[in-house]
């Protein structure tokens, strides 16, 4: 009969149950404590905190409405870390206590591996007990008060984060601007040189010449040998149409100017008693040669990648002087002989970061920085170099073509001679001794027909000559303004004058050449023509 009684019944199970859920309800009011406890803490911190950064701008200011969620977010996670689940004997003992059942629930649970007579009956009036009582009457949960105060504590916060002012009385808030903005212009510039470096990189800078270029040149050597001597009109066409094509590549060119930046002031002017090294760079890149120069950029990408791994002392401050040096004399010989804006505006980028090398924040970002830059200055230079090889390039194939055509004009212009041929240095040359070979010949059948000429001419033999008058109109052309005053001019002053204002032409005439980007062709016949002036014109008498 005793071992039937100790058998678990379905009135056996509701003691089981009602422990359970009051445990459940203990773990529950457990981690509400303990969240109520954890947010009232971090919410005072974040108060804390906010005063510290709004107030006396000790800290940054990073608080936004976003960040009231962290207290929110940690609070529950510390009070599951920091919360216990209770034990059933613990469970029994509230029971007990809350119900006055005097420990009967509690000697229910110790008393189940025991022997004995009593234990029937104790678990017989537990289970009778335990469907009359309910777990919420034994673990209430009161919430309303602790969500009450965790609500007060938010809305504080909210009010604080939202309405709460900007104090700096110290100067911290300013400074961290400062470092800030100049965080922003650091990534920004840093952002310009990538793109700027990936479209050079794109460029084959290596080369001799562009791409283009070396294309049109090769397109004019093609032209070269396909002519024929009998053909003038015909390679006449072909010559005009290279000779477009070329003009149009030296403008495209020469929009840099550059021959313009290396002609501005005679080198003694530019660099006076300075490095003679300085003198030497600008002698290799009239040639389109940046070899010293380049080199001088590589010992500054190597200081900089020295002074990245070195610790911010003394000696760190020594070598950034020495590189502050090296580079402001580097830029200001860009800024007056090369008249590359780009190359001297990544050179002058690469100053900023190395001024900012050194500032607390920014010191590993601006040293990445200058180097990177530095790096767009090689490119630069290199891109220069190859335009101004492009320049000369493209000069010496103009002048080619120039003496191409009065070669044509001679009928002596014959492509199989210089299929052998390789630059345009050469077939300016080729062409220049057969041009004049051609002229001493027809010099010579010139005077043939000056001998001819001087012969008496026949009368009575008939010919078609006709006398004829063009009928081409003459008049003046249309007086725009038209101003008189009586009196006597100044002797000898119109004649001053008219030399002055033939000197002024004179002296303008190259000039007036490279503003307006004549091709070199033309170069020296405009020349001639303007030194001629006044020459063999009858000076105006003075009165």
């Amino acid at each position: 009969m005793a071992i039937e009684m100790a058998k678990p019944s379905k009135a056996g199970r509701a003691s089981e149950q009602l422990l359970r859920r009051v445990s459940a309800r203990q773990r529950l009011a457990e981690i509400a404590r303990r969240l109520h406890f954890f947010l009232l803490i971090l919410a005072a911190l974040y108060a804390v905190l906010l005063c510290c950064a709004r107030l006396l701008a000790i800290l940054p200011n990073r608080f936004t409405p976003v960040t009231l969620l962290a207290p929110l977010v940690l609070a529950p996670v510390l009070a599951l870390i920091f919360s216990r689940r209770p034990s059933a004997a613990e469970a029994a003992r509230l029971v007990d206590a809350r119900m006055g059942t005097k420990d009967l629930f509690l000697t229910a649970l110790l008393i189940e591996p025991a022997l004995g007579e009593f234990k029937p009956l104790v678990l017989r009036e537990a289970e009778e007990r335990a469907g009359s009582i309910r777990a919420a009457e034994v673990a209430p949960l009161r919430w309303k008060r602790g969500f009450r105060n965790l609500a007060l504590a938010m809305a504080a916060l909210t009010a604080g984060v939202l309405f709460l002012p900007q104090l700096d009385p110290f100067g911290r808030e300013q400074a961290r601007q400062r470092v800030l903005n100049r965080q922003k212009q650091l990534e920004e510039s840093r952002k310009e040189v990538a793109l700027r470096s990936a479209l050079l990189k794109r460029q084959p800078l290596d080369a001799e010449l562009s791409k283009e270029v070396g294309q049109q040149l090769a397109e004019l050597k093609t032209a070269f040998n396909a002519m024929k001597p009998p053909d003038k009109q015909a390679n006449l066409a072909v010559l005009n149409l290279e000779q477009k094509n070329l003009t149009d590549l030296w403008r495209q060119a020469g929009e840099r100017k550059l021959k313009e930046a290396f002609d501005r002031t005679p080198p003694a002017q530019q660099f006076g008693g300075g490095p003679p090294k300085l003198a030497e760079w600008k002698e290799q890149l009239e040639r389109g040669d940046a070899r010293k120069l380049n080199k001088e950029l590589e010992e500054l990408k190597d200081l900089a990648q020295k002074l990245a791994e070195m610790p911010q002392n003394d000696d760190a401050d020594k070598l950034r002087e020495q590189m502050k040096e090296r580079m402001t004399a580097l830029a200001d010989f860009m800024a007056r002989d090369l008249n590359s804006l780009p190359a001297n505006a990544a050179l002058n980028r690469a100053l900023d970061q190395l001024a900012e090398a050194g500032a607390a924040g920014l010191s590993a970002d601006a040293l990445k920085g200058l180097q990177e830059s530095l790096k767009l200055t090689e490119l630069e230079v290199a891109s220069l170099a190859q335009n101004i090889r492009d320049l000369k390039a493209l000069e010496e194939a103009l002048r080619a073509l120039q003496l191409a055509k009065r070669l044509n004009d001679a009928g002596e212009l014959d492509g199989e001679a210089g299929k052998a041929l390789q630059g345009m240095e050469d077939y300016a040359a080729l062409y220049a001794e057969l041009l004049e070979r051609a002229q001493e010949v027809g010099m010579g059948t010139e005077g043939e027909g000056l001998a001819a000429s001087a012969r008496p001419e026949d009368d009575s033999v008939k010919s078609d000559f006709k006398s004829e008058q063009s009928r081409s109109a003459l008049t003046a052309g249309k007086i725009l303004l038209q101003w008189k005053t009586q009196g006597m001019s100044d002797v000898g002053s119109t004649e001053e004058n008219y030399k002055e204002k033939v000197s002024e032409v004179k002296q303008g005439v190259s000039e007036a050449i490279l503003q307006e980007q004549v091709p070199p062709g033309y170069h020296e016949a405009i020349r001639k023509y303007f030194e001629t002036v006044g020459e063999d014109v009858a000076k105006p008498s003075g009165r």
